[in-house]
């Protein structure tokens, strides 16, 4: 019997059960930052990568994680959180909680109004508590 492909979305949805995190900056209210990361084997990250591209340099390894990592930047994680949601399980909310979180970012130059900076503020929230558990 062979691995399941990647392309699978139930496979990445379960990888990205196990293998992912999804994590918000909240330091500066006004530069609230959302991060999804997929860690673990580079060869499987390579298949993750081809499927979906992202802009900020390919497949990383740092010193304080071990073994490789994907880094997905606001809007460029919407294709990745919206293939998994029907299938993610352990991290659903937290899923759609990204997925809301991006749905607030403006377009490249424009500024965050009062009302989206207000619902960031509220998902961070939210997000924090469906990490906790």
């Amino acid at each position: 019997m062979s691995a399941p492909k990647p392309a699978n979305p139930q496979w990445l949805a379960g990888y990205f059960d196990c293998r992912g995190c999804i994590f918000l900056h909240t330091r500066k209210p006004k530069k609230m930052a959302l991060r999804v990361t997929l860690s673990g084997n580079s060869i499987l990250l390579m298949r993750v990568e081809r499927l979906f591209p992202q802009n900020n340099g390919g497949i990383r390894t740092g010193r304080r994680r071990q073994g490789a990592y994907l880094e997905y930047n606001g809007k460029e994680a919407k294709a990745l959180l919206k293939t998994i949601l029907p299938f993610a399980v352990i991290k659903r909310e937290q899923v759609e909680l990204a997925l809301d979180y991006i749905e607030t970012i403006p377009e490249t130059g424009k500024p965050v109004d009062d009302i989206d900076r207000a619902r960031r503020a509220e998902l961070a929230d939210d997000l924090r508590k469906a990490k906790a558990g």
